[in-house]
């Protein structure tokens, strides 16, 4: 059986996708799906949140961030 991609958040902007969220608890790899959808979906963002990291940081158009950075820059 065939795999099934999938995201964990998908942020929208204006009824258009704006940011792709994919969830981690400490791994700091993204899985393929992140990549694919983002593609697919023409998405700006692409977010890697990790519950237990040590440093944030970006690689290429991916921003990983911890979890409770991200959590506050979430407007209330």
């Amino acid at each position: 059986m065939e795999e099934i991609p999938e995201g964990d958040f998908l942020l929208t902007r204006e009824g258009r996708p704006w940011a792709l969220i994919e969830a981690k608890q400490s791994e700091t790899s993204p899985g393929p799906a992140l990549g694919y959808f983002a593609d697919r979906l023409g998405v700006k963002h692409r977010l890697l949140v990790v519950a237990n990291l040590r440093e944030s940081g970006t690689a290429g158009d991916l921003h990983v961030l911890d979890a409770p950075t991200f959590l506050m820059g979430l407007p209330v």
